[in-house]
């Protein structure tokens, strides 16, 4: 099966993207959709609901931002982000020694400064925790806005704590 589409968004056009989903990595599946690797730097955000349109505007208002992960690029349900590990997945592969403070201490600035980001860009992260991070490069990035509130509008999020 191949996904190929091509999308208009935000007054950019893009050029068709064709993937083969027979050699993409499975990587998670969560309430709005599954993420697939399509190589060491990008994944495939592929919806089975409604929240594409909400992650979509959430995006393009926020990136590009240090803290926030990189939107590359919208299809037809989905969306190309940039790929990163899974800030849990850190957390429950090291011993919580091994985590120096000073890297903890740099994770919680980063989280704060890419919330601070998404507040002053009218978008309430509703689905705060590590399982919404991911380390790119060091650098701790916010994912998955699919339950965000933007400009006020209701959230889809059901789950507000969790790590």
């Amino acid at each position: 099966m191949c996904y190929s589409q091509s999308h208009e968004e935000n007054d950019e056009t893009y050029s068709p993207l064709s993937l083969d989903f027979r050699s993409l990595e499975f990587l998670a599946i969560g309430k709005s959709g599954i993420v697939y690797a399509i190589d060491g730097e990008r994944v495939l955000n592929e919806y089975h609901s409604e929240g594409i349109d909400t992650e979509r505007r959430a995006l393009a208002r926020l990136s590009p931002h240090v803290n926030n992960v990189k939107y590359l690029r919208g299809i037809d349900k989905g969306c190309i982000l940039e790929r990163g590990k899974s800030l849990r997945k850190v957390i429950q592969e090291t011993a919580a020694n091994q985590i120096t403070l000073d890297r903890k201490i740099r994770w919680l600035q980063e989280a704060a400064e890419g919330m601070q980001h998404i507040h002053d860009n009218g978008k309430i992260q509703a689905d705060t925790g590590c399982q919404n991070m991911i380390l790119v490069q060091e650098r701790l990035k916010i994912i998955d806005f699919e339950g965000c509130s933007i400009d006020g509008e209701a959230t889809t999020c059901c789950e507000w704590f969790s790590c």
